[in-house]
């Protein structure tokens, strides 16, 4: 019974938690490492208590960063709107994710095929954004080198893409190559981006973007499908999207 219910209490306590960071900042590390807690332990219910198992660490990876990432934007955003926008939207995804894994568990029966493998890309696309806008923010209002935020940067990255990867079946030797070319082209990109005169925002979104672009023809080559067609339509939309949101962009 707990194991079902596991979905709707996380997101009633994420939203709860994140209203008291929202609210009540001086208790950011408190309220972020207990949100933290239950994301683990929820997840623990929800995938069938295999904690000992590489599929509970490898799946625990989405919502764990989404919390970090949510909570490290919120810190910073200077919208308040945004701010309860994060505090909407992330227990919402949060609880939607936990739900597929639950069904995935307990009820394959209604276990829709490749609902998580689409909804884990979506997410992190998403993770990506939450992060690459608070690092670039880091180093705008408290100046972190750009070292340290690279190589929290990279490991997000190479975390994530991992866990992609896994989702869809690959072996850790066909993993490799994909592996080291997320963190070469995304590495080299969030470093340019650094020297681009426009708000954290926006380069947390053209991030995000290109990694919507490299995970989208990643799959392509994983299912066997890299036809031109469809790789002309993953560049065309990629690039109409950086190009609007450059053009509406306000630089600094």
């Amino acid at each position: 019974m707990l194991n079902r219910a596991a979905p709707y209490l996380l997101t009633l306590l994420s939203f709860v938690g994140l209203l008291i960071i929202q609210s009540r900042p001086q208790q950011l590390l408190l309220t972020g490492s207990i949100l933290l807690v239950m994301v683990i332990a929820f997840f623990y219910l929800v995938v069938g208590k295999k904690i000992n198992q590489l599929y509970f660490w490898v799946m625990l990876l989405p919502p764990f960063w989404l919390i970090v990432a949510s909570v490290s934007l919120m810190v910073i955003a200077e919208a308040e709107i945004f701010r309860w926008a994060i505090a909407i939207f992330t227990p919402l995804v949060i609880g939607f994710f936990y739900r597929q894994v639950y069904i995935y568990n307990f009820a394959p029966e209604q276990y829709q095929p490749y609902a998580l493998e689409n909804l884990s890309v979506s997410i992190n696309i998403f993770i990506v954004f939450l992060a690459a806008s608070s690092l670039f923010g880091f180093r705008l209002f408290l100046g972190l080198s750009w070292t340290m935020l690279l190589g929290i940067f990279v490991l997000i990255v190479l975390t994530l893409t991992y866990q992609t990867l896994w989702a869809h079946k690959l072996s850790h030797k066909q993993m490799v190559w994909w592996l080291l070319s997320s963190v070469a082209l995304l590495g080299q990109l969030f470093i340019a981006m650094g020297y681009l005169p426009v708000q954290y925002i926006v380069s947390g979104i053209i991030i995000a973007i290109a990694f919507y672009l490299f995970i989208g023809l990643n799959r392509l080559v994983i299912r066997q499908a890299f036809r031109r067609r469809l790789v002309a339509q993953q560049v065309i939309l990629s690039s109409v999207l950086t190009l609007v949101v450059l053009i509406t962009a306000r630089w600094i």
